[in-house]
């Protein structure tokens, strides 16, 4: 799944676009996963060979034991006398998302940080549950965050993509689980019977935004067709790769450049390889971050396609889906979250209407 901005560079690869066979002629709207893999969800933190050992789990038994206990701790809690403690918020997070949500180094993130100021208005300690899905395009990310929320494994989900189609019914019953922290291997070959998903209210937006090297000096513009002639570098198969090439009938086609997954796109901004690219906002961070003598240069061009990001949880967890947009409501109201990000070193960007996006047509990709 996510690919680190800051991982081993290796050899660059970089090759002029051309468009695939599959994309001459009409394209037909972005399905189920595709827009699954290009709406947040971290498409592009850690390599695999970056990510943190996730260890060992417990069976369903345990499952079963878990959720028994922490009835009667709710119970308990409620008779005269009893203790004020109160359950853990247990939330799953992306392993290798930076500047979102990174199990390294004990934890940071701003969907972290989220977490936390949500379960502090909440009353309730927090747990985690690091989780890695998959970068497999025929997996699919929607279900694996169900199969996690149905395996009792967390309450809530952060940092999930909030459209109509992630967060449509499972197109199957029963799903497998990602790699998680302290998974067994036979975790991964077990089933788990899904259940439906229901958002909390936004709290984050994912946007692609256009960065300038070296090459662009001081480049600014207000629409992608003012690119025409520059070199565009695009990491390949991603959403800002089928902008790129889609836009108004392949108008930049020429002069974009694809980099494989990583640093490469980056690295090639650098030297002047490319003069600018389209990436996602918190990818650039991410490598900012990482390399704070960078010579890139964050521009104002945001693409107007983007997504919501919030919790999901399971529709068994109503009340508690209500109490968390309650808490995020207040955040909100006290300016917290812009705060939130900049300390995380997020560029932050506010929920647009409508909360729950729309299908991406093919249409909308050809302009800005």
């Amino acid at each position: 799944m996510p690919r680190h901005p800051d991982g081993q560079s290796g050899q660059l690869l970089l090759r002029p676009a051309a468009l695939p066979a599959g994309r001459q002629g009409p394209v037909p709207d972005l399905g189920d996963q595709g827009q699954e893999h290009h709406a947040g969800l971290g498409r592009h933190a850690a390599g695999r060979g970056d990510r943190a050992d996730l260890g060992l789990c417990a069976d369903r038994g345990e499952v079963v034991r878990r959720r028994a206990a922490a009835l009667l701790l709710g119970l308990a809690a409620l008779a005269p006398g009893a203790a004020a403690a109160a359950p853990a918020l247990t939330v799953c997070l992306e392993a290798a998302v930076p500047p979102l949500s990174r199990q390294a180094g004990g934890g940071s993130g701003f969907d972290l940080a989220v977490a936390r100021a949500v379960a502090a208005r909440l009353g309730r300690p927090l747990a985690l549950q690091w989780f890695e899905t998959e970068t497999d395009p025929d997996s699919s990310p929607a279900r694996q965050v169900n199969a996690l929320l149905a395996d009792g494994r967390c309450d809530l989900v952060g940092g999930y993509p909030l459209t109509e189609r992630s967060l449509a019914p499972p197109a199957s019953e029963r799903g497998r689980l990602p790699d998680f922290a302290g998974a067994r291997p036979e975790d991964r070959r077990r089933w788990v019977t899904l259940g439906r998903l229901v958002p909390t209210h936004p709290y984050r937006r994912d946007t692609l935004a256009l960065v300038t090297g070296p090459a662009a000096g001081e480049l600014e513009i207000r629409q992608l067709a003012e690119l025409r002639g520059r070199r565009l570098g695009v990491e390949e198969r991603t959403f800002a790769d089928a902008i790129l090439t889609a836009y108004q009938d392949g108008l930049l086609l020429d002069t974009v450049v694809h980099a494989p997954a990583g640093a490469a796109l980056f690295e090639a901004l650098e030297r002047g390889e490319t003069e600018a690219a389209l990436v996602e906002t918190h990818r650039f961070d991410a490598w900012r971050a990482a390399h704070p003598q960078t010579p890139l240069r964050l521009a104002a061009y945001r693409h107007p396609i983007g997504f919501n990001a919030g919790f999901v949880a399971l529709s068994t967890a109503a009340p508690l889906v209500e109490a968390v947009d309650a808490a995020l409501d207040r955040l909100r109201e006290e300016g917290g979250l812009p705060r939130l990000a900049a300390m995380a070193g997020l560029t932050y960007a506010p929920p647009q209407p409508p909360g729950i996006g729309a299908p991406i047509r093919r249409a909308m990709l050809r302009e800005d």
